[in-house]
């Protein structure tokens, strides 16, 4: 969800004087990042190619990759959308919403772990979960 928050990034962009660093509008950055989340999320959008970046083979393939990766996860949530909302329906009514205590607390405490892992050294981190 993050990632599509355009707001958001358009807030980054204009409290990180990004437009001074890369000497272009914030709005045409906007412009490009919404380029870019349309090639990551639309499946008939084949070839990433932004207005104002140019991106080398690597970069591409890395585009190509994380794009794939979005795909999946997009498939998985429409696969397993339905089935989720009958369980949750069915804990509902079997008064048994009890059983999502221990997810919700494993939920909670992986990603300050995670987050604590990162803090120690980001780079080590991002190559053992790539």
């Amino acid at each position: 969800m993050t990632i599509n928050s355009v707001w958001l990034y358009s807030l980054n962009v204009r409290l990180g004087h990004l437009s001074k660093l890369v000497t272009i509008s914030s709005h045409r950055i906007i412009q490009n990042y919404v380029q870019l989340l349309a090639y990551l999320q639309l499946p008939w959008i084949g070839h990433l190619d932004m207005m104002d970046f140019p991106s080398s083979p690597s970069g591409l393939q890395h585009f190509k990759d994380v794009k794939n990766l979005f795909l999946l996860n997009n498939a998985v949530l429409i696969i397993t959308i339905g089935p989720a909302i009958y369980w949750l329906r069915q804990l509902i009514l079997r008064r048994q919403v009890w059983r999502l205590i221990r997810p919700f607390q494993v939920a909670a405490v992986v990603p300050v772990m995670a987050g604590l892992m990162m803090l120690v050294n980001f780079n080590q981190f991002f190559y053992y979960f790539p």
